[in-house]
This record gives structure tokens, sequence and C-alpha cells, in this order.
């Protein structure tokens, strides 16, 4: 994932079982938007330049990951909805991924806080990515917890 972009030290995250489980990062950085004001910035959001398109980090790197073959969406914890430009419109999820996105909720109790970037390339695989630290373990245990129930 984001293969162009520097590797940085994984992130280790130890489970309520004890066991440590190293979490692979990439550091992105990118520009700020220069360009008309956004009308809504969600209370100051920072709002990002990628090509000249203007995006809040989260559709930032879900545009990489577009790049890359990946499918996605931000997950909105604030309006509660998946979307994909910073146009208010929402966007639905393939049934395969809401099941998948329904489980981890389950296993954790909301969405709120988990993660940021939902994105996926075939229905074999499923990917949450977060830039924010608050909500990696509780995703990463969510995640375990659901392939265990599947084995």
């Amino acid at each position: 994932m984001l293969e162009s972009h520097k590797e940085s030290e994984p992130h280790k995250i130890v489970l309520p079982s004890g066991e440590a489980v190293r979490v692979p990062t990439r550091h992105l950085s990118f520009e700020a938007w220069s360009g008309p004001p956004i009308s809504d910035t969600y209370g100051g959001k920072a709002v990002l330049d990628l090509n000249g398109e203007p995006l809040f980090a989260e559709l930032a790197i879900l545009r990489l990951l577009q790049r890359e073959g990946f499918d996605g969406v931000w997950g909105d914890t604030f309006r509660h909805r998946f979307r994909q430009s910073i146009a208010l419109e929402e966007c639905k999820l393939p049934p395969w991924v809401q099941a998948e996105f329904e489980k981890i909720v389950g296993e954790i109790g909301n969405w709120s806080g988990c993660w940021d970037v939902l994105a996926w390339k075939s229905e074999n695989r499923i990917r949450v990515d977060s830039p924010r630290n608050c909500g990696i373990v509780a995703c990463c245990r969510a995640m375990i917890a659901i392939v265990k129930l599947l084995i």
C-alpha cells in the first residue's frame, strides 16, 4: 500500500492477550490548499492540495490508494456517512464491504473515532487505515477478533 511513499517504523500495538503486533506505517506530507476557500471545513480541518484538488487528509489518502488500484471511502464519523469527495454526497459500500464493516463495528460498539479510510482491492481483501493513533488499537483488536471468528 502506498508503495510510492517511504515506509516509517511500524507502529507496535499490544493486544489484550499480551501479543504484540507491528502495523506497517507510511509518513505522508501534503501541501496546504491555496485555492478558493472551502465553505465547510468541519470547524477548521486542514484543506490540502493534491494535484490541484482541495481535500481533507482522509480524502488525500484515499486518492493515493485509488491510484494504486484500491476502491474506498472516507468514513466521515462526524456526519456518520461514507464519502469519496469533499462534497457532502454520501456513497454506499458494496454489500460484502458493508457486511465486514458491520462485523468490525459490532466488535467495537460504534464506528466513531475508529478509522478514517476504508479501502479494498477485491472481495478477498478489506483494509482499514487511520492517520490517527487513537483508533488503531480498537480497530486492530476488532479485526483480529473477526479473523478468529472466520477461522
